[in-house]
């Protein structure tokens, strides 16, 4: 099974938010090469970008469950995805 997270290494925020995803799990692979303006999980073969990819690998660690209802509440991906956006342009302010 892979569970690749592709986030760009030369982001302090990305590289912190890879540091904390590693301390709660070790079921991740990282490849800190993605030069998008958005992180990417593949999760066998399956592909998730941005706000999606985030969802999703919050759904994979426990300790971040208590975060579910708000990722997962109806519409909220409009919303998150534009604050996901936003985040994503301004990382290396961040």
């Amino acid at each position: 099974m892979i569970n690749k997270i592709i986030y760009d290494g030369n982001c302090k925020l990305c590289k912190r938010t890879i540091k904390t995803i590693s301390f709660f799990s070790k079921s991740f692979e990282f490849d800190p090469n993605n030069r998008e303006e958005e992180v990417i999980y593949i999760e066998d073969w399956k592909v998730y970008r941005g706000f999606y990819a985030i969802r999703r690998i919050i759904l994979k660690i426990p300790i971040f469950w208590l975060l579910l209802p708000i990722f997962y509440f109806p519409f909220f991906d409009k919303v998150g995805t534009k604050i996901y956006n936003f985040i994503s342009k301004h990382r290396r302010w961040i």
